[in-house]
């Protein structure tokens, strides 16, 4: 999690800078706590973790580049109540695998898909693969991967895909491009 965290403050530093040369606009970051219910139980309307980066200049409404870092169970509401459709973010941020921080996942690509199923991609950056002490493989890559299969398995896919043919015939898993990297004790780039 401190790897993606660092990682992403230095990106956001270095592209803030580069408009400081510029008098015309003025740079800006805009932070949003998209959720903040932890675990998996419901809490009284709470949304799952999540955090919304947006940043850019006054001119373009601090909204050049959208991050969303987890997806926790609520968040394309969330993102709604601000005016941000799932095919408006850029990437999203895994900091762990745990289902609070990824169930929101399914509902914000499947929503990209319906609509706007002919890309662009969405990056999804997360760790690569991990063992579980316990010897369970935890995986972001498969977890993307498959993320709309009982979508495929119902037929719903065909369906959505006969009626508009521009979109992805293998499913909303088609608009994800993972991005992983393996986690380390220092600052790293994992997306620029």
């Amino acid at each position: 999690m401190k790897c993606i965290l660092v990682a992403a403050v230095v990106v956001l530093m270095a592209w803030v800078s580069s408009f400081v040369s510029h008098a015309q606009a003025a740079p800006c970051l805009m932070i949003t706590l998209t959720g903040t219910q932890g675990g998996p139980p419901a809490f009284k309307g709470l949304a799952g973790p999540g955090t919304l980066v947006r940043y850019g200049e006054d001119s373009n409404n601090c909204s050049a580049m959208k991050l969303q870092f987890d997806a926790g169970r609520g968040t394309v509401m969330r993102l709604a109540e601000l005016d941000i459709t799932p095919e408006q973010l850029n990437a999203v941020f895994f900091t762990h695998m745990h289902n609070d921080h990824t169930e929101g996942f399914a509902d914000l690509i499947t929503l990209r898909w319906m609509f706007f199923g002919t890309g662009p991609k969405i990056d999804a950056v997360c760790t690569s693969d991990t063992v579980s002490t316990l010897g369970f493989t935890i995986s972001c890559q498969k977890f993307t991967a498959h993320i709309a299969d009982s979508f495929i398995q119902s037929g719903e896919v065909a369906q959505r895909h006969s009626e508009i043919k521009e979109r992805t015939a293998g499913g909303p898993a088609d608009l994800i491009n993972t991005i992983t990297f393996e986690a380390k004790d220092e600052p790293q780039i994992v997306w620029s």
